[in-house]
């Protein structure tokens, strides 16, 4: 089966979202259904709990502790 390109970039963005602690396939589509696109979901990651069905406050704190902790090596 050949995606179309829009399918393509669905799937793409469903992937970049899952590689966030606690996001599967469904929350993460669950994610895009409301803030529409990645970039919008991530700016306002404080409002997930509130706004998407299946996100608590443990996964938006895990999140943008991800998220805003600064990279060590």
């Amino acid at each position: 089966m050949k995606l179309t390109k829009r399918e393509d970039i669905s799937e793409e963005q469903i992937f970049f979202m899952c590689g966030l602690p606690m996001i599967g396939r469904e929350r993460a589509e669950a994610i895009l259904r409301v803030y529409r696109t990645p970039i919008e979901a991530l700016k306002r990651v404080d409002g997930w709990s509130r706004m998407v069905d299946g996100i608590g406050e443990t996964i938006v704190k895990r999140v943008k502790e991800v998220l805003e902790t600064p990279f060590k090596r």
